[in-house]
């Protein structure tokens, strides 16, 4: 870190005119160095400022966070031709932080989903609205409950499990992160209620086919089913 910290602060002392001004000697004496670089990917600019002081001061842990939480302007350092020799200067100096692919930059900022211990099409959605999985406690093994009853058994009982488990499935159908989620989860077949008042439908007509007289397992999955399908036909 010393060797790092030292031809940096020595390469400041030949800060010319170039595409990033800043008042940090550290983003200076790098920019300097490879101006063609960040003339091709200006919104690199802000975004060392705060990368490369944070290396120095903090380490590798804090400046790959600063990169990833704002990933773009060096996927276009290692897409653009004029930043070949920023990455290799970097790695010279043993500044491991800066990806020098695509796939390393993805591989580095790795985003963990929510429901990572649950598989397939639970794991995907995890990833994709983790927001709304983190906010609803339980969801993640209630949404794989519901497609695995889907494949075992049909729509109409996988519709069921959110009558059975009511409780975990108020939260997708009113937490304004989970927006969009249960569309996601119709493409994959699983087709479940938006709104509250389609799941007080499904729900009601759940127990009124199981109370009444002489209906019979039959009469309920087919009570369920038209209310699938009222359902479906008021979406579209």
């Amino acid at each position: 870190m010393m060797a790092v910290r030292s031809a940096l602060l020595l390469a400041s002392s030949a800060v010319c005119a170039h595409a990033c001004e800043s008042t940090n000697v550290i983003v200076n004496s790098v920019v300097s160095q490879f101006p063609k670089c960040f003339e091709s990917c200006p919104a690199a600019c802000p975004s060392a400022e705060l990368v490369f002081p944070a290396y120095m001061a903090q380490g590798t842990e804090a400046a790959k966070n600063i990169i990833c939480a704002d990933l773009d302007p060096w996927l276009c350092t290692v897409e653009a031709t004029n930043c070949a020799g920023l990455l290799a200067g970097a790695k010279g100096l043993g500044i491991e932080i800066i990806p020098d692919s695509v796939a390393e930059a993805h591989l580095i900022c790795a985003v963990t989903g929510a429901c990572d211990n649950n598989q397939n099409s639970t794991k995907e959605l995890g990833e994709s609205y983790k927001a709304c999985f983190e906010a609803c406690d339980g969801l993640c093994d209630g949404m794989e409950a519901a497609f695995k009853i889907l494949v075992d058994q049909g729509k109409e009982k996988a519709a069921m499990e959110v009558c059975a488990k009511r409780e975990t499935w108020n939260c997708p159908l009113t937490n304004q992160a989970c927006s969009g989620m249960l569309d996601e989860a119709a493409k994959s077949g699983l087709t479940l209620p938006k709104t509250t008042s389609e799941a007080d439908l499904l729900c009601l007509s759940e127990k009124e086919a199981s109370s009444a007289a002489g209906n019979g397992v039959l009469g309920k999955v087919t009570s369920l089913f038209m209310v699938m399908a009222l359902l479906a036909a008021r979406r579209s």
